[in-house]
């Protein structure tokens, strides 16, 4: 664990103030059902333990507020311990044990292994291997010039193996201690405070008596943060460094009152052998100053797994980083991050893979914290469906790992999933899930009618957890709760994970480029060296498709642009209209040169009726000139632009003639016209989803159009192609595929003098098999002349669902797709390399949002924008995946 996250290093704390801190059912001096009266014996009211059942409390002790403790530790599989220290009696306190069996229950009296002065700080107990396996117990005291570091020994039934033995007196705070098991004993390591919040890491081993083997030795200078854990042969201790800070810098921190070590710091990694001396050289794990707050580590089968919250940015995330039985480092890689900024809660090494626990601060509601817990896999992000559950007060929830998953341990609202929680009490609660981290078990800390104000010190094995409860005020009842594993809520089905194929793509870097907004639509393009995205997007916490009317009282969704470098940064928004409406969707041409920028199309409410607008913006996304492009009545709908003949060619649907056609014009740089309105068509039944690209002299326009059942509305994919000189019709329109299903969304790129052309065949709602023959994803490649090459290709893809949308990017013989994917309680992004024969798919991301999310999709090179919606306001945005392709 890091610096200062030894549980509750306080000086004299009271159950009192840990129960407020972690706002319990039971308010501090507040009258516990079932109190037993004062001087009631420990077996008078071990008696009136709850039955058996999914937690079981074993009554271990009765201590008083001022007492420090109990802490608890366990052998794995094996015995336990619970110690503490008295409150104050005369001029020393007592160092107090109680044995306890594998479930936690007593198993003799409790013993007083030492004392300790009046001015003990802090206390910690740990298990100790070796020849003879027992625990330690380490405690600090004041001094006149600084603290003072104790510790004693003892056996599985608590008896001392000798006098306690003072490791170490300096002039220093002491503000971490702990214990790590070896082969030899035992080796204690403590941080003495130095100056400026750094400290000096201390190292000592002790044998099974607790006797210290050798000198203490300073195993790390000046550091801002640690986290030791045992490795075998010895213990593994990682450390922060903080970066040099210039002397004008310090000067600037000193006077807006910001830490060095908020900064962050590099992190290292070395090893101890079992004696507490360095063994082997030290591998730099991040050597940039981004690691600061808390850092986990875990052993991960044969590799060890960091984490830790990166505060350099202006939205803080959680980072992780790897490093190999080889010494291979995989670098740093951000994994979490949300609206306002994500904070790293707990790392637990699982069965399989590890379990990533965190926070978004920004989406705290008074004392309310909303947490998440995920897998995280071999690429080091999380997979899979993440466990939600929010907890009440500052204690910060605990996570550790069981033999077939994880449990959490928090203060939450007793109530059932999807209930009203507003008035449920509150209680510590101990969750279990499965390897997948679903949650199969959840039991509140109740003891009958005795129930739990606080709870803490989770230990796991592999088929129950131990953690020590507290009941009443002045003294507390403390327990050991039990959790005995059985399956008491509904196990939702598995959802469909992502599956990294060994030599498939995979995505190395997630950005959020938008958040808190629901984005309805995007686009974007290269101008140099960044890209210019644009969105159009509601506020997250209103509906993102408004009434047709709204935009007419100001509220229509708002159109914005934002540059995004290389590194996935995006800039401020700027924004153009907060009028646009969602039926025009948004469009985007870049100008010939780049200096000059580009020019977006999109549709606005004017006078009553939707109508087209043609925006030119500068190099860095602000608007320079705006046009309204139509003003005959009717519903302008499905824009697109391209660049070409020196202008821009805009095309779109219009509904002026009582139903949906397609029209297209020209316009020079400056937006000025030099050319009519074409109708392109003249149908029954509506064009939809019209999209076009540039191919020669002439643009070719592709949408869906349901002119051969007007009635029904199931369309077929249509193409055309207009001159780019002066928009007229070029190729007559022509169906590409006569289906039985609803054809939609089609996309092109190109492909020698024609293009590639992809569009979802969509199966009918409510249908058992959706990516049954005849429905899904298909691509099609045409000849110059809009004709077909070959029959259409049904797209591949990455699982079980049926694909919602697709996208497209080509480069030479290279032709790529990404594919969102349904499923029946997720949506997921898949990968599928068409260069191959037939197409090979690799799922690749699956999104927060739900299965019926409209999923606008962008693809750049090895860049996909796109957008996403998880269940909270904090989780609208849209991102930015930069994916990796096996060469």
């Amino acid at each position: 664990m890091t610096r200062r996250s030894v549980a509750l290093p306080a000086a004299s704390f009271s159950w009192c103030a840990l129960a407020t801190l972690a706002v319990s059912l039971l308010g501090c001096g507040s009258k516990a059902p079932a109190q037993s009266a004062p001087g009631t014996s420990v077996s008078a009211v071990r008696k009136a333990a709850a039955p058996p059942q999914g937690v079981v409390g074993h009554i271990v002790a009765s201590i008083d507020e001022r007492a420090i403790g109990p802490f608890l530790a366990k052998q794995p599989e094996g015995s336990g311990l619970a110690a503490w220290i008295t409150a104050g009696e005369g001029s020393g306190r007592r160092v107090v044990v109680m044995p306890l069996a594998a479930n936690g229950e007593p198993s003799g009296p409790e013993k007083s292994v030492g004392t300790a002065t009046i001015d003990t700080t802090m206390v910690v107990v740990r298990t100790m291997r070796g020849t003879a396996p027992g625990f330690v117990i380490a405690w600090t005291s004041l001094t006149e010039r600084g603290e003072s570091l104790w510790s004693i020994s003892v056996g599985l039934d608590g008896t001392p193996r000798g006098k306690a033995v003072e490791l170490a007196r300096t002039s220093e705070d002491v503000v971490w201690v702990d214990v790590i098991p070896t082969d030899a004993g035992a080796v204690c390591l403590w941080a003495e405070e130095v100056h400026g919040g750094e400290a000096n890491i201390v190292a000592a081993a002790l044998d099974t008596d607790g006797k210290v083997r050798g000198l203490p030795a300073r195993v790390a200078r000046n550091v801002t943060g640690w986290h030791v854990l045992e490795l075998p042969g010895g213990v593994g201790i990682s450390t922060v460094t903080a970066a040099a800070t210039p002397v004008a810098e310090k000067k600037k921190d000193a006077k807006f009152g910001t830490a060095d070590a908020a900064r962050g710091g590099a992190l290292s990694f070395h090893r101890l052998d079992a004696e507490g001396h360095p063994s082997g050289g030290v591998v730099s794990i991040a050597d940039k100053p981004t690691v600061s707050g808390d850092v986990e580590v875990v052993r991960a089968g044969s590799r060890l797994v960091f984490a830790w919250t990166d505060r350099t940015t202006e939205e803080p995330f959680v980072a992780t980083a790897a490093l190999d039985e080889h010494g291979v480092v995989a670098p740093p890689r951000k994994v979490v991050e949300a609206r306002g900024g994500a904070a790293l809660l707990g790392l637990a090494a699982g069965p399989h893979d590890p379990a990533l626990m965190w926070e978004a601060p920004a989406s705290r509601i008074g004392d309310v914290r909303h947490v998440r817990v995920a897998r995280v896999g071999q690429h080091l992000g999380p997979e899979g469906r993440p466990l939600t559950f929010d907890t009440i007060g500052r204690s910060t929830p605990e996570l550790a790992a069981m033999g077939s998953g994880f449990a959490v341990l928090a203060t939450m609202r007793d109530c059932e999933r999807d209930s009203s929680c507003t008035d449920a009490p509150i209680l510590p609660t101990m969750l279990r899930t499965d390897e997948r981290v679903a949650a199969v078990q959840r039991e509140t800390l109740t003891f009958g009618s005795d129930p739990a104000s606080l709870a803490w010190d989770m230990a796991c094995g592999k088929d129950m957890c131990l953690a020590l409860a507290a009941s009443g005020a002045g003294p507390s009842r403390i327990r050991t709760a039990e959790l005995r594993p059985r399956v008491n809520l509904k196990v939702e089905p598995p959802v469909p994970t992502p599956v990294v194929v060994e030599g498939g793509p995979r995505i190395e870097d997630l950005t959020a480029v938008v958040s808190g907004e629901s984005v309805v639509d995007l686009a974007a393009i290269r101008v140099g060296a960044s890209t210019m995205l644009v969105t159009l997007s509601a506020p997250a916490g209103r509906t993102e498709r408004p009434r047709a009317d709204e935009s007419e009282r100001g509220h229509g969704l708002t159109l914005a642009t934002r540059m995004v470098d290389a590194n996935g940064v995006a800039s401020s928004p700027i924004v153009i209209s907060t009028r646009a409406l969602a039926v025009g969707g948004v469009a985007i041409a870049a100008a010939e040169k780049a200096e000059d920028g580009a020019a977006l199309a999109w549709v606005a409410r004017e006078n009553g009726d939707p109508e087209v607008h043609v925006t030119r913006v500068d190099k860095r996304g602000k608007r320079t000139n705006d046009v309204q492009l139509t003003t005959a009545k009717g519903d302008a709908s499905d824009v697109a632009i391209v660049t070409g003949g020196g202008g821009f060619i805009v095309a779109w649907v219009d509904g002026r003639n009582g139903n949906g056609e397609v029209y297209a014009t020209k316009v020079m740089p400056d937006l000025k016209r030099v050319a009519r309105e074409e109708r392109i068509t003249n149908a029954p039944g509506d064009a939809t989803d019209l999209v076009a690209l540039a191919r020669g002299e002439n643009v070719w326009l592709a949408w869906a159009d349901s002119r051969e059942s007007p009635k029904d509305g199931m369309a077929d994919i249509f193409m055309s192609a207009i001159r780019m000189h002066d928009a007229k019709r070029a190729i007559d329109e022509q169906r590409v595929l006569g289906t039985a299903a609803h054809s939609r969304t089609p996309q092109l790129v190109p492909a020698g003098d024609g293009a590639h052309l992809a569009w979802i065949e969509e199966a009918p709602m409510g249908m058992d098999s959706p990516s049954a023959s005849g429905f899904g994803a298909m691509l099609a490649t045409l000849d110059a002349n809009v004709k077909l090459l070959k029959k259409p290709l049904k797209i591949p893809f990455g699982g079980e669902g049926a694909p919602t949308s697709v996208t497209l990017d080509v480069s030479g013989p290279v032709l790529r797709a990404i594919v969102a994917r349904s499923t029946a309680d997720a949506i997921a992004l898949d990968a599928v390399d068409l260069s191959t024969p037939g197409g090979k798919a690799f799922p690749l991301l699956m999104l927060d949002g739900p299965p019926s999310l409209d999923v606008a999709l962008v693809m750049d090179g090895d860049m996909v924008y796109f957008n996403d919606a998880g269940p909270n306001v904090a989780d609208k945005r849209a991102r930015r995946a930069r994916i990796v392709w096996p060469r």
